[in-house]
């Protein structure tokens, strides 16, 4: 039995939003020099993204860069001390603001919120009883944190500690 820590990173929202992002790189007048650094841009904005899941009795997060997925990190559930939970304000600020101007301000929000790869300042990490840390989701959605804090606590049985 598979089960997916919300939400699941939508692969047709990332496709979209690259293909929105290649028009204008295919429509401008660029060297073949140029040309990869500009695709590689939105290749890195959209294809980077984490995925957690729970599959029976193990918790698996795998990393995707450039749409390629890296080793898997894995806990077994019965390993798991206790959850973690953190808030860290992140993201574009008054200096984004102030030093870029608020079309950068705004796209900064815009991304983090449509494509986050990281992104984020609900957090919830899984401790094991030796010590070891795994982030199983990073986030903006209270709703989201909550689901996700719930699904851990069932599954693991264990108690939640703020940072």
């Amino acid at each position: 039995m598979e089960t997916a820590l919300t939400p699941k990173p939508s692969l047709r929202l990332r496709l979209t939003v690259l293909t929105i992002w290649f028009v204008p790189i295919g429509l401008a007048s660029l060297s073949w020099e140029e040309r990869p650094l500009a695709l590689l841009v939105p290749l890195l904005f959209t294809g980077t993204y984490r995925t957690a899941r729970i599959v029976e009795d193990r918790f698996e997060v795998q990393l995707r860069v450039l749409f390629v997925p890296l080793k898997p990190k894995t806990c077994k559930l019965q390993h798991v001390g206790h959850i973690a939970t953190e808030f860290k304000e992140e993201g574009a600020g008054w200096g984004t603001l102030v030093l870029f101007g608020p079309l950068q301000w705004v796209s900064c929000w815009v991304l983090d919120r449509v494509l986050p790869a990281f992104g984020g300042p609900l957090q919830l990490w899984l401790v094991t009883a030796k010590g070891r840390e795994l982030l199983a989701w990073r986030g903006f959605s209270d709703e989201h944190y909550e689901h996700n804090l719930e699904l851990l606590k069932s599954r693991t049985g264990v108690g939640v500690q703020r940072r």
